[in-house]
């Protein structure tokens, strides 16, 4: 998805953390500090209610959210939550340069330390759907701030290949497929000019295989490519992968026929489907993500078969 279909996901506390997702690979490529203000602000207060939601605040202070810990006061008092950030601040001072590793520095306190952890804890599980709200409106106060140069790429290995990259360089033998695909991807994003008929195929294919296998069939068909399905489909058998092909059809099947290729039609038809059809359109996620391999095997086999159209 791209951000505008980010903005216009019904289930509002899941948007922060779709962003978050395709936030990965400029986060793991530049750092936080390469980041816009935005985007770690994002990242840094989303990182907060996961880490704690999953392991507590060990985990939070022991895995490498703990090195940007000292960043996130501030991300806090930004989203207009003061106390969290004032009780953050406090517990900072037990993990300052010098004192060892987290993990060892948390083994060796104190119970009352211990405690004020907990309390820590407790304190951020208590916010996190405010913060999640908060979330929310500070991505559609800043929507023009978040670059989403891989938007339906999230499944791939973090990848960042220079402007100047050739096709060449992409399709050579010795390059990884999962980072040859992203690679091409976003060089077809960057074209001005129209794409061939092979370019469109890979373009069609790589982002539903993206898609679907990062967020499953119900965002694949909620974003505005979603109306490409049928043409996915056709892609994913021109490009010789069959079983991601009954995929895409299967995601089709759970809509009205003719398929809606019109955005408001598709997501007024989405919002009225039954648990079953949503059950089975999440299913597909694991599904396409077991069929990783050979899906991307045979796209870049297609795209070096068709080099001479690719441009």
């Amino acid at each position: 998805m791209d951000l505008p279909d980010l903005l216009a996901w019904p289930h509002r506390a899941d948007v922060p953390g779709m962003l978050f997702r395709r936030l990965i690979s400029r986060h793991a490529t530049r750092g936080i500090l390469g980041m816009s203000r935005a985007e770690q602000v994002l990242w840094l207060a989303f990182e907060l209610c996961g880490e704690v939601s999953n392991g507590g605040v060990d985990q939070f202070f022991s895995n490498s959210s703990g090195e940007r810990a000292p960043l996130m006061p501030a991300a806090l008092r930004e989203l207009g939550q003061p106390e969290l950030a004032a009780a953050l601040e406090k517990s900072l001072v037990h993990f300052q340069p010098g004192k060892g590793e987290r993990h060892e520095v948390i083994a060796a306190l104190g119970p009352q330390v211990k405690a004020e952890l907990e309390a820590l804890g407790q304190q951020v599980s208590a916010k996190t759907d405010a913060l999640l709200a908060d979330l929310v409106r500070w991505i559609e106060a800043h929507a023009g701030e978040f670059t989403l140069s891989n938007a339906g790429l999230a499944a791939f290995r973090p990848v960042a290949f220079p402007d100047d990259v050739t096709l060449k360089e992409i399709l050579a033998a010795e390059l990884a497929p999962d980072l040859a695909i992203p690679a091409l991807y976003v060089r077809l994003s960057r074209r001005t000019t129209p794409l061939t008929a092979p370019e469109r195929t890979l373009q069609l294919a790589i982002h539903a295989f993206g898609e679907i296998s990062d967020e499953g069939g119900l965002s694949y068909l909620f974003c505005s490519r979603g109306k490409h399905a049928p043409e996915a489909h056709a892609a994913f058998e021109e490009a010789d992968a069959p079983d991601a092909a009954a995929i895409v059809e299967r995601a089709m099947g759970v809509l009205p026929s003719p398929f809606p290729v019109d955005d408001v039609a598709r997501r007024a038809a989405l919002a009225k489907l039954g648990q079953d059809a949503l059950t089975r359109l999440q299913a597909l996620q694991w599904e396409l993500d077991d069929l990783r391999q050979p899906t991307i095997e045979a796209l870049i086999g297609y795209a070096r078969d068709q080099r001479a159209a690719l441009q």
